[in-house]
């Protein structure tokens, strides 16, 4: 931006800061949605269906009474030991990467409580991917009536029949529960026809994935195979905080916190799109090729002198192509260490290997 405006305009400056308050929260978050919505599905895990991965993630915010008030730190910690923590539940497209949509709200909300506006999104036909947090009765009714299937982790408080073999498909039929969230508005059906699929990963682990999908035209090993790729979304949540930025940003109130992450979710969808334009040009998988890598060459060819856009844009993804990242089965998940609020886990040690969550 300097060189174009033969200027200097840092990030901290008045004018800068003014804009940026007076920009509507509706331009940038109808343009993130803008991005994610017209990215090609290139290298889709199934070319006639659309995959969405649901899942929660928070950001840290500067310790005002204004975000304390909309969003007050963790309840497990003392006053004024803590800080003001945002919660947000993000649907990501399984394909490109881009954030389709998100919902924001205090930590004390649960995941599928919070992401309950975001069922709207959800379209006939497309397959949801989630953890256990949305392994429930409502969940997968409320995604049955839409004509979506689900595969999902199976929550722990459900008992299922003992493995046959070293995978095991299954149906079974699960009954309406007799009290659930007062939340709920939907009519519920008194059963549910679920798919349980098992396998063992490792000697110790066992995958357990509940799913309507026809067992005729998604086999077991698909099914095991697509869930595995769930973690991608805390690698997407790594992209949006750490690599570009978000968690370094310490909003000082409610407002400005919600607009930096639909602006830092803008740039993450614009980045994707790069990966798949990069990806579908040179004939690689888009998961192939780094986020981290794709922000440093749009950052360098902010200086690069190109007659025509083709120019810049070649020399781009030349950039990202070079290093394609190395297919590593069963390795440790995440790829990287993520903030404190990626995966709780991390600090204690807990850290699985690919699938085996």
């Amino acid at each position: 931006m300097n060189v174009w405006l033969k200027e200097s305009l840092r990030p901290d400056s008045g004018a800068l800061s003014s804009a940026r308050t007076r920009l509507p929260l509706s331009v940038i978050e109808g343009a993130a949605k803008h991005v994610a919505e017209n990215a090609p599905q290139h290298c889709a895990a199934f070319p006639e269906r659309r995959v969405l991965i649901l899942d929660g993630s928070t950001i840290e915010l500067a310790d005002t009474p204004e975000n304390q008030a909309k969003y007050p730190q963790s309840s497990t910690q003392k006053a004024g030991c803590g800080f003001p923590l945002l919660h947000f539940a993000a649907l990501i497209d399984h394909a490109t990467g881009c954030i389709v949509d998100m919902v924001c709200g205090p930590l004390n909300v649960h995941d599928a409580r919070l992401a309950r506006p975001l069922w709207d999104r959800i379209q006939p036909g497309d397959i949801v991917l989630a953890d256990r947090a949305y392994a429930s009765f409502c969940f997968i009714a409320a995604m049955r009536d839409r004509g979506a299937d689900v595969v999902v982790h199976q929550h722990q408080r459900r008992t299922t029949q003992p493995m046959e073999g070293d995978m095991d498909d299954r149906q079974a039929e699960w009954t309406k529960p007799r009290a659930y969230v007062d939340w709920w508005d939907a009519e519920l059906p008194k059963t549910l026809g679920v798919r349980v699929v098992q396998a063992k990963i490792s000697p110790i682990k066992i995958l357990i994935v509940n799913t309507t999908l026809d067992p005729d035209a998604y086999p077991p090993a698909t099914i095991l195979a697509l869930y595995q790729t769930r973690w991608r979304i805390e690698t997407f949540f790594a992209d949006l905080k750490i690599t570009l930025g978000l968690e370094d940003y310490h909003a000082k109130s409610p407002e400005t916190a919600v607009k930096a992450l639909w602006v830092h979710a803008l740039a993450h969808n614009l980045v994707c799109g790069v990966l798949v334009g990069v990806a579908d040009a040179y004939d690689l998988d888009r998961n192939e090729l780094s986020f981290k890598r794709a922000v440093q060459a749009l950052i360098s060819g902010v200086a690069l002198v190109a007659e025509t856009v083709r120019e810049a844009w070649q020399w781009v993804a030349n950039m990202v192509a070079r290093c394609p990242k190395r297919h590593r089965p069963g390795r440790q998940e995440p790829e990287r260490r993520p903030g404190p609020h990626t995966f709780p886990g991390w600090r204690s040690g807990r850290c699985f290997p690919s699938g085996a969550r």
